[in-house]
């Protein structure tokens, strides 16, 4: 199963602990929610258990300073990097989905035995998320 979200990848942001217990920022519950109405449109009955590996392709916008200027406005430099090195981290890519996942493709992220999580710049000006998932 292929799941395409058409938006900046993101990390799990930590639970903050107050005078009244543990809460989730408002900005954190808005990225969820996003990224849960787009895998509820994958849902499947009954949920996915047993083995699974999911492979994440988190794709970000190059910055301006990877293309010209002038007469080259719009084409990428020499050596512009295809990788890209910046935050969040991979392994909080891969958290921000498998909790995500839990309940809605999968009966819980204990299920997820392998995984994946790539990093790279797009060329069409388009972040989003790729995430493969399979019943192995």
């Amino acid at each position: 199963m292929r799941i395409i979200i058409p938006f900046e990848p993101t990390s799990q942001e930590r639970v903050r602990i107050g005078r009244f217990g543990g809460y989730k920022k408002k900005s954190q519950k808005l990225k969820e929610s996003k990224i849960i109405h787009h895998l509820e449109q994958h849902r499947q009955t009954p949920l996915m258990e047993g083995f699974i590996r999911i492979q994440v392709l988190a794709y970000y916008a190059r910055p301006k300073s990877h293309y010209g200027t002038g007469k080259n406005a719009g084409v990428l430099k020499t050596g512009s990097p295809y990788w890209c090195n910046k935050r969040p981290d991979y392994d909080n890519l891969a958290k921000q989905i498998s909790d995500c996942g839990t309940g809605i493709i999968w009966k819980d992220d204990q299920f997820i035995v392998s995984g994946t999580v790539n990093k790279m710049y797009t060329n069409n000006y388009e972040p989003k998320w790729v995430i493969d998932v399979i019943q192995i």
